[in-house]
């Protein structure tokens, strides 16, 4: 099991109607959120970010990124094609088309790898109700320049790191980090409501 498996089950958990990926790649991942989605809700939206056929070498050293890059206008056509919804897909960098106050029921971050633009991603979506971050990085990676321990380092909230690791390409292994203060505080409204 991966822990792309591992966003399944917490799709199962969640059942998020809205769907915020930031690091949208080739799309598959997005397909697999929306149909599982589907699966409690059938009027699911997702919007995903990514540079798209911006990336060059220059942001893929910048940002960590090992994996090819994909033009909007494919990986739109094959989330359409594989789910049956319209994604609203977002091209550029997250640092100037990621705004503050993105809310989702379900937010996967996933976009650039360098500990600031995952700081200014998880600020722009910090009031969604699940966050997922991907990128918590153990044995071997420099977490300095990478990652979101640090941004985990910098507050103080209830988060849970999941248990399974990927291997990282050039050593160390990479896991994803569940945000709960969201859920916490939003069954805290629920129960507050008549």
């Amino acid at each position: 099991m991966t822990r792309y498996d591992t966003l399944l089950e917490l799709i199962d958990k969640y059942k998020p109607r809205s769907i915020v990926e930031i690091g949208v790649w080739n799309g598959a991942n997005a397909i697999r959120m929306i149909n599982r989605a589907k699966q409690y809700h059938s009027d699911i939206t997702y919007t995903g970010y990514d540079l798209f056929e911006e990336a060059s070498a220059e942001t893929d050293q910048k940002e960590f990124n090992v994996k090819g890059h994909n033009s909007v206008k494919a990986v739109g056509a094959f989330i359409r094609s594989e789910t049956g919804i319209t994604p609203v897909l977002i091209k550029g960098d997250t640092n100037e088309t990621l705004k503050l106050d993105v809310i989702a029921d379900f937010v996967f971050l996933d976009g650039g790898h360098s500990v600031e633009t995952i700081a200014h991603d998880y600020e722009a979506v910090k009031n969604s109700k699940v966050i997922v971050l991907d990128d918590y990085y153990t044995d071997g990676v420099d977490t300095s320049k990478y990652g979101c321990n640090q941004l985990l380092d910098s507050f103080n909230r209830n988060h849970q790191i999941l248990p399974h690791k990927d291997p990282v390409k050039g050593g160390g292994f990479c896991q994803l980090v569940v945000l709960e203060e969201e859920i916490k505080k939003l069954e805290k409204i629920m129960e507050i409501r008549p």
